[in-house]
């Protein structure tokens, strides 16, 4: 009777089992418990060196940002219904995902999504803004509702998960857009699109 690992669970000979090496010349020919204890062995090698390959140096990770000039703040009226945010500086892109106003994750994983944008209102009496976090051109993963009061402030943050593999989704782009059009006197005063990489699937 097989014994198991204690972390992995992989199963391995112990005294009674018969030996790996019969007829024929080597585990090539012979499927025996300790042959498979080297395969599986050997695929749990594998994945401990693709993760060391993809974080050793630094995680996968990217940052995009818009920031106005001072006195400057972008009007929200600039931007069409479900048009993106027009991310335009790279504050840090680890693996190649920058693509402003996209970030696109280069590799298959979990990666965690952070927005945050910053608007002013100079006028408009208690203005509902909301903005969304879209996989593709419409898939919406994360939205971001509040009211910004007149002749006030306020800040919108979202977060979410989400997996991308070989199969979806495609496209792999991530954006921020606002969801309705706004009055002229909101204004985007900054925001920000992050991606890390979280784990494997």
């Amino acid at each position: 009777m097989p014994a198991t690992t204690p972390i992995y669970d992989l199963p391995y000979q112990i005294g009674t089992d018969p030996p790996c090496f019969g007829p024929g010349t080597g585990c090539d020919n012979l499927e025996t418990l300790w042959c498979d204890f080297a395969a599986l062995v050997e695929a749990q090698l594998d994945e401990n060196d693709a993760i060391i390959g993809r974080t050793g140096t630094a995680i996968p990770m990217a940052r995009l940002t818009l920031l106005p000039e001072t006195g400057q703040n972008l009007l929200l009226d600039v931007f069409p219904s479900f048009g993106p945010l027009a991310f335009d500086t790279v504050v840090f892109d680890t693996d190649n995902m920058a693509q402003a106003p996209f970030i696109v994750p280069q590799r298959n994983g979990i990666y965690r999504i952070d927005a945050t944008m910053f608007v002013d209102d100079s006028a408009e009496a208690g203005t509902e803004i909301e903005f969304q976090i879209l996989i593709g051109p419409d898939f919406d993963v994360a939205s971001m509702t509040a009211i910004v009061p007149a002749a006030g402030q306020n800040h919108f943050r979202g977060s979410t998960l989400y997996s991308f593999s070989d199969t979806a989704p495609v496209p792999r782009s991530i954006s921020v857009v606002q969801q309705s059009t706004f009055a002229a006197t909101a204004a985007l005063i900054s925001a920000s699109l992050t991606v890390y990489w979280h784990s494997d699937l």
